[in-house]
């Protein structure tokens, strides 16, 4: 971003490769400015460039985008479609709303969505609800956190508190109204025709389905990746917005005039586009891998904690026992930590991708193809590579790591069980497991490898999702769009062709990441041993035992 001049001392103005030349009022460059936004120079918006190395634009960027594209619905909703039971006080929320798409990722972590699993213990997001309460001052959020089950993303309630703290009197009262902006917790108690107007502005930057937030990251990172997605008129669509009721007697929600439903179309087909191909190829799911893992030695070696708390973001920092402090915690002090491990493993892979593991197989057609007709088998292999996860996890610690010392240590454990004289039910079913258990790594180092080769060698299994269409989502198919010559606005499922998708998300495919060696054999190899063993499985399962 260069900026260029001012204008009448009001405004500034920046060049964004996206939107061209935009105005930013000089008290919103107050907020750029502050060390809290600017440490989103070095937090990185993807983590795409391990396969496309011009992806490396920033959430700084980002952010700078989604307000611009605030100001572009604030700017319509004032001047054509503004609900007619509301009065003037509701334009108040407007400026609320467009600090609340500057500030929404304000918090986030290191490497982005890489490093979120670190800013709870476990699922706990009790510790973080406490803290924005305080802040917010409003009594009901508590209650339709609970009555809800809200579970915002760790990033969106750090940001909250974040840009809460950084705003201070900015907000004017309004700091609920700014939370839920970001965290995308609408009213849900007693509903007046104010709230309404809020939640209206709240769907706007955190929803299901189309909002600011997406539609920046979606135009940004095929720009700077270079992917051919589909061109997306983010103009003509903001300046379709509308509120619209299906009658005189219901609350006015968000919905788009009929001039926007090819661009609604491109949004989903350019999202699901993303998804597929680029955030669930393998290559980026093993380096997300590799990172979480250098995170979570760095926090417990280097930095002495276990999440990453508020403190380690701001310039206030954490003190560190005998070595000094951290503060604005970003990208470049993870990888400059991770320079810093001696003879650890994952990061050498990290720092050298010559050594690192590839995927076997490189998409989820690739995976169909090599499986095909055999959702049975892979639903028994998918269960038994979960319990064989778990068991790595509690002799070795590694998440899924397969090498030669996971299957001695479970050969030991086998050696262990059939000492016992007289076993009871729980030593022998004991037994069956670790059988099963080496049998099955057995079967996947000899596929892959020589015998000489595997003596070296391990393999890492990595679990994925498989693909569901957003065109399935139900927010979609009722997505409201106008057509004035029509008493009530239609649901957008009823006036276009969406493509149906199953609804059944879930973790039914997985990689295995292994040094490049016989890999068409290995693939055929494989997969073949694979089905083998989930029909012998399945024959034993009533026996309770594995032979």
């Amino acid at each position: 971003m260069i900026i260029l001049n001012t204008v009448q001392k009001t405004h500034k103005i920046i060049k964004d490769p996206i939107y061209g030349y935009i105005n930013i009022p000089v008290e919103i460059f107050e907020v750029i400015d502050s060390p809290a936004f600017q440490r989103l120079r070095d937090i990185v918006q993807t983590s795409y460039t391990s396969l496309y190395p011009s992806a490396a634009h920033n959430r700084f960027s980002h952010s700078l985008g989604v307000y611009y594209l605030g100001t572009l619905v604030t700017r319509t909703l004032k001047k054509h479609n503004f609900p007619k039971e509301t009065n003037n006080t509701s334009l108040d929320y407007f400026p609320i709303f467009e600090y609340a798409c500057l500030l929404h990722d304000v918090g986030h972590a290191p490497f982005s969505h890489t490093g979120e699993t670190f800013f709870l213990k476990g699922s706990n997001r009790t510790p973080l609800h406490r803290e924005l309460g305080k802040l917010v001052k409003d009594k009901t959020l508590e209650l339709e956190i609970n009555n809800n089950g809200y579970k915002a993303a760790p990033h969106e309630l750090i940001s909250a508190i974040i840009g809460i703290k950084l705003l201070n009197k900015k907000l004017n009262g309004k700091e609920s109204f700014f939370a839920r902006c970001i965290t995308g917790y609408k009213y849900t108690i007693d509903l007046d025709d104010e709230k309404k107007f809020q939640n209206n502005l709240i769907e706007l930057l955190n929803s299901k389905i189309i909002d600011v937030d997406k539609l920046d990251y979606l135009l940004r990172d095929s720009f700077f990746s270079g992917i051919e997605a589909i061109s997306i008129d983010y103009e003509r669509l903001l300046s379709n917005l509308c509120f619209v009721s299906a009658n005189e007697n219901t609350h006015q929600e968000i919905g788009y005039n009929k001039n926007a439903v090819s661009v609604l179309e491109n949004v989903i087909y350019a999202h699901d586009l993303e998804r597929k191909w680029i955030q669930s190829h393998p290559s980026i799911i093993y380096e997300s891998y590799l990172l979480e893992t250098l995170i979570e030695k760095i926090l417990k070696e280097k930095i002495n904690k276990d999440i990453i708390d508020i403190s380690l973001l701001t310039k206030e920092g954490s003190e560190l026992t005998g070595a000094g402090k951290i503060k604005l915690l970003s990208d470049s002090t993870i990888i400059h930590l991770i320079k810093t491990l001696d003879d650890d493993s994952f990061a050498k892979e990290y720092l050298d991708r010559r050594i690192r593991k590839k995927p076997l197989w490189k998409s989820e057609s690739e995976f169909n193809a090599i499986f095909i007709n055999r959702e049975k088998e892979i639903k028994t292999i998918i269960k038994e590579f979960q319990n064989l996860e778990k068991y790595i996890n509690s002799v070795s610690g590694n998440s899924f790591v397969i090498n030669t010392n996971t299957i001695e240590m479970c050969d030991d454990e086998i050696t262990e069980l059939k000492k016992i004289e007289e076993p009871d039910e729980k030593n022998k079913e004991q037994l069956n497991e670790r059988k099963k258990y080496k049998k099955l790594m057995e079967l996947i180092m000899s596929s892959i490898f020589t015998p000489r080769q595997k003596k070296k060698s391990e393999v890492v299994v990595k679990f994925a999702k498989q693909f569901v269409s957003g065109f399935s989502k139900k927010e979609f198919s009722t997505l409201k769009i106008n057509f004035p010559y029509l008493e009530k606005p239609c649901n957008f499922g009823d006036v276009t062709s969406i493509l149906k998708s199953p609804d059944t998300e879930g973790e039914n495919l997985f990689y295995i990441f292994a040094p490049t060696a016989r890999k068409k054999d290995a693939i055929k190899t494989l997969s073949v041993k694979l089905i083998e063993f989930a029909d012998q499985t399945e024959l034993k399962q009533d026996k309770n035992r594995f032979v």
